[in-house]
C-alpha cells in the first residue's frame, strides 16, 4: 500500500491518537514513520499539521529530521548514534505509517540525560538538503583532534587546564579512562615538570575540584568551551587516533630507521599510553629520538 497521502483537502484537526495505540499527537510532536524498505530503521519527522481529508483519512504534515548518513559528509566520528539533522524537507503522509512517538531533545538537554532510551533523539544542527549547508556553521570542538563532542564517547577532562580530551587521543581505552578519577593533559604534565621537577609532579596528588568533577558518563556542553570550528572543516577533516598519530610521527623521525631494533624498542615503549602522550607532546624529533634512545639505553656517539 502506498502510505504517501494522496488528497490535500479536507479540515485541520488538532490531535490524532495513533492506530493501536493511545498516543495522542498534535503539532510540534515528532514521531516514528514506517520506511518504504522495511530493513531500514524508522524515520522521524515533526508534526507540523494534521489534517482530515473528505474521505475522513488523517494526513500528517511532516518536517523530516536525517540522520548524518542521509546528509552530505555522511557520518563521522562525532555524530552520536541518535544524532539528527532537522532538515527544510517538508512532506505530506497518511497516519496510518506513524509507528509511534519520540523525542528529540536540544543536545544541550539530552547531555543532561542519564540514560537515553531508544526513543530520545538529539539534534544540534538544522540542515538544508539542497544546498548541504547546517545551521549553525561553526560548533565547539574539543580536545587535540578538534573535533566536536559524541555523547557516545568517553572523555577526561584535565584537573589543570579543564579542557575535554577523548580517551582514544591520549592512548587510554574507555576502561583506563573511567578508572582514572584525575587526568592531565600533556600539555599541562610538561608545565608542571617545568614548574616544580619530575621527581615531585610523581609524587603529587591533586584534590577533587569541590565536588565539580564530572560523572562517568557525562561530556561537554556546547557552553563549556570557547573554541569553535566550522562545521564544513569538521565533516571533511580526517580524524587519527593516537597510535596512528604516534606511527606517523615515528615512521619520520631522521636518524631511525624503519624495522630496526631502535625502531621496534620504541614501538614496544610507546604501547604505553603514558609514554605515547608524553613522545607526542615533545617539542620536536631530536627530543624524540633522544628519548628513545635514552629508554633504550642507547648512548649517542
Amino acid at each position: 500500500m502506498d502510505i504517501t497521502a494522496k488528497l490535500r483537502s479536507g479540515t485541520d484537526i488538532d490531535s490524532y491518537t495513533i492506530k493501536g495505540t493511545e498516543n495522542i499527537i498534535r503539532a510540534g510532536d515528532c514521531v516514528l514513520i514506517l520506511h518504504s524498505d522495511l530493513r531500514n530503521p524508522q524515520n522521524v519527522a515533526r508534526v507540523e499539521k494534521l489534517r482530515k481529508d473528505n474521505s475522513s483519512n488523517v494526513n500528517v504534515h511532516v518536517r523530516w529530521y536525517y540522520r548524518p548518513e542521509e546528509a552530505v559528509g555522511g557520518r563521522k566520528i562525532f555524530h552520536g548514534a541518535n544524532e539528527l539533522f532537522l532538515t527544510d524537507h517538508y512532506d505530506v503522509k497518511s497516519a496510518d505509517a506513524i509507528e509511534g512517538k519520540c523525542v528529540v531533545h536540544p543536545f544541550n538537554d539530552y547531555m543532561r540525560i542519564e540514560n537515553p532510551g531508544a526513543k530520545d533523539f538529539y539534534c544540534r544542527f538544522e540542515y538544508k538538503v539542497i544546498t548541504g549547508y547546517f545551521t549553525p556553521d561553526s560548533v565547539p570542538v574539543y580536545c587535540k583532534c578538534e573535533m566536536p563532542c559524541n555523547p557516545d564517547i568517553f572523555m577526561l577532562q584535565c584537573v589543570m587546564c579543564r579542557d575535554w580530551f577523548h580517551h582514544g587521543c591520549v592512548g587510554m581505552t574507555t576502561e583506563e579512562a573511567k578508572a582514572s578519577s584525575q587526568y592531565l593533559c600533556s600539555d599541562c604534565l610538561s608545565n608542571c615538570k617545568e614548574e616544580v621537577g619530575e621527581n615531585t609532579l610523581n609524587n603529587f596528588t591533586y584534590e577533587e575540584h569541590n565536588g565539580n568533577a564530572k560523572k562517568p558518563t557525562q561530556v561537554p556542553t556546547e557552553l563549556e568551551t570557547s573554541t569553535q570550528n566550522s562545521v564544513t572543516d569538521i565533516i571533511q577533516k580526517p580524524v587519527m587516533d593516537s597510535s596512528t598519530r604516534m606511527m606517523d610521527v615515528l615512521n619520520n623521525i631522521n636518524g631511525l630507521e624503519c624495522g630496526s631494533t631502535l625502531w621496534l624498542d620504541a614501538i614496544y615503549l610507546l604501547e604505553d599510553p603514558v609514554r605515547r602522550a608524553m613522545f607526542l607532546a615533545m617539542e620536536n624529533d631530536a627530543c624524540r629520538l633522544a628519548w628513545i634512545k635514552f629508554r633504550s639505553n642507547i648512548k649517542d656517539n
